[in-house]
């Protein structure tokens, strides 16, 4: 063919940077680095000019020497692949690349394994053959253990032959990939993808994580071990029934599970291991019941928030160093039979029928903020600060529980239809502020610890306390108030913190304050027993503080209505008193009777006029 002067120019400069193309050319595909060179060019002037110069044509053949070997390294075929999850039973292997610089037909594949201190040469093949054309995603294949090969690590590595179109002009080239990650069957790690079964002895090593929407079922006699903290994260669904955990970390460590759709544990052991909960999504649910372990050493944590759109239990476990916390609207959310260190409730929305209830627990604190219509039955909560009710639960029913101290702050519900205390046979205290229609009625409140008080409401309107039996009666020597009414806070520049409140019908005994008013008007104080209280009934005052703890004013009590109360006797030890006005005369305006009203009067007989 004509040779023009490019050609000629394009070898010069081939020759005199042979060196750097060619190294270009091992880190290129061959066609990219012919291209680069100008190689079938680069022959054509080397044949055209073979008679005109001998230099030139000996380093024209150099370089296509160099080309050759150039050749050999950069169209070297390779497959990789490597094992993506180990179980007890399975382990999932996975082609993870194909790399070759031909047209393909097809490529044979097989997975090889041979144990931990064998030679590679006693490998046997441990899947099927595989066939991958181009365009196919990379295949993966299960390897399935025997009972007798747990406990055993094994090395896996690839076969495969790559088949070539008629175009490719090439052989048939036998490609054997690296040495995966070790396998050991009962030391698990990785991403479960389809419906697995642990029943034995596991060793959590990584992270597990079970693909949705793919079931992993955890069975007795399953013992579940790890060294450290190790974590499940669920996005399938994760059954346990009858299985041990155990940790042998530090005594910080735990158990991490993250659940999205269905989390079922039921009669599980937690040993030397806390348990951490959590999930997402808008339709999960859980089961919780019967599990036993932790301890304030091992402490465990159940965070549940966003919605469970289905109804979830919580029955039947016996871990004191576990805190349950729901948030944002669980509906229908059954805790019962329970032994727990706490349960904190917020921002949980319901009515009657679908609202929490919490019942027949032991527990040692409860909180319960925004949680509408949540019912507390028949619970015991020992901690001094047991329960506390914040923000808008209205609706709320607390009996038939054996409690420490209540708190209830920022409840506001018109009258009769707030938070009800009632039929308790025993709590230490109740303090309220900011509150509107909460009923405590028929408690036994029996103070047995340093609490000043045992009922104290600092602020709020339209309260009823009714028939409660106020008492102390293991307490060596005379303890504050049984019930006091605006003493505290912050008074309102003559507007009392305390109004409209019903206090009736409560039997008081062995206080120094039996009732004491302070910032409170408009009250009802009717049908009461005082006995054994150096005060009976103490009136006012109430100081009003500045920042820096400065008298600023005093608030004394007005307009309460106080009648048919049986005050006395008083506690003669303390030189007891059945009534104290601690007020100046004409701050003196309540009212110590009632209007003319028929019926019997304290003599006996009619109305008397």
């Amino acid at each position: 063919r004509r040779v023009d002067l490019g050609d000629a120019l394009l070898c010069f400069v081939g020759i005199q940077h042979k060196k750097r193309w060619l190294a270009f050319a091992r880190r290129q595909k061959m066609k990219q680095a012919m291209n680069h060179l100008g190689v079938k060019r680069v022959f054509r002037v080397f044949l055209c000019l073979m008679l005109g110069s001998v230099l030139i044509s000996a380093e024209c053949l150099l370089s296509g020497a160099n080309l050759r070997s150039a050749e050999a390294q950069v169209l070297q075929e390779s497959i990789e692949g490597d094992a993506f999850y180990v179980g007890q039973r399975d382990a999932r292997l996975h082609i993870t690349k194909i790399d070759t610089y031909w047209t393909l037909e097809k490529v044979d594949i097989a997975f090889w394994r041979y144990p931990e201190g064998s030679e590679k040469s006693t490998a046997i093949k441990v899947s099927p053959d595989i066939v991958w054309t181009l365009g196919q995603p990379y295949p993966q294949v299960y390897n399935d253990f025997s009972p007798s090969e747990t406990g055993q690590t094994y090395h896996y590595f690839i076969k495969a032959t790559f088949y070539y179109a008629a175009a490719a002009n090439r052989s048939p080239q036998e490609v054997e990939g690296p040495v995966t990650k070790q396998a050991t069957p009962g030391k698990a790690w990785g991403e479960i993808q389809r419906d697995t079964l642990w029943d034995g002895d596991i060793e959590l090593t990584g992270t597990v994580t079970v693909a949705e929407p793919a079931t992993l079922t955890i069975k007795a006699p399953a013992r579940i071990s790890s060294l450290g903290d190790k974590y499940i994260t669920a996005y399938g669904n994760l059954l346990a029934d009858g299985v041990t955990f155990t940790n042998s970390g530090t005594t910080s460590s735990s158990t991490y599970i993250y659940f999205k759709k269905l989390l079922s544990l039921k009669n599980c052991t937690f040993t030397d291991n806390g348990l951490y909960v959590t999930h997402s999504g808008q339709s999960s649910e859980l089961i919780f019941q019967g599990n036993a372990g932790g301890s304030l050493e091992y402490p465990g944590y159940i965070n549940l928030g966003s919605t469970l759109a289905v109804a979830t239990q919580v029955t039947g476990n016996s871990m004191p160093g576990l805190r349950l916390a729901l948030s944002s609207q669980q509906k229908g959310f059954v805790i019962d039979h329970n032994t727990f260190l706490s349960v904190s409730a917020i921002d949980c929305e319901g009515d009657e029928g679908t609202a929490v209830t919490i019942e027949k627990n032991s527990l040692s604190d409860m909180t319960l903020d925004n949680v509408p219509g949540v019912v507390v039955r028949e619970n015991t909560v020992d901690n001094l600060l047991s329960v506390k009710f914040f923000n808008g639960t209205g609706g709320a029913v607390i009996e038939n529980n054996t409690l420490g101290k209540i708190e209830v702050y920022n409840c506001h519900q018109h009258e009769g239809a707030g938070i009800h205390i009632r039929n308790n046979p025993q709590i230490r205290s109740i303090s309220m502020n900011q509150v509107t229609g909460v009923t405590v009625k028929d408690n036994v409140m029996d103070l047995e610890t340093a609490t000043p008080h045992v009922i104290t409401l600092v602020e709020g309107a339209y309260n009823v306390i009714q028939n409660n039996l106020i008492r102390q009666s293991n307490f060596t020597g005379v303890r504050w108030g049984g019930i006091v009414l605006g003493l505290g806070g912050s008074d309102k520049d003559g507007v009392p913190l305390v109004a409209d409140n019903q206090i009736l019908g409560n039997r008081i005994v062995n206080f120094y304050y039996g009732i004491a008013l302070g910032s409170a008007g408009r009250n009802i104080l009717s049908g009461n027993s005082l006995i054994g209280n150096v005060k009976s009934i103490l009136l006012g005052p109430y100081y009003r503080y500045s920042s820096d703890r400065q008298v600023t004013g005093t608030a004394y009590p007005k307009e309460n209505r106080i009648w048919n109360n049986v005050v006395g006797p008083p506690n003669q030890s303390w030189n007891g008193v059945n009534i104290q006005i601690d007020a100046p005369s004409e701050e003196l305006q309540n009212i110590w009777n009632v209007e003319k009203t028929a019926g019997a009067n304290l003599v006996g007989g009619g109305f008397l006029g």
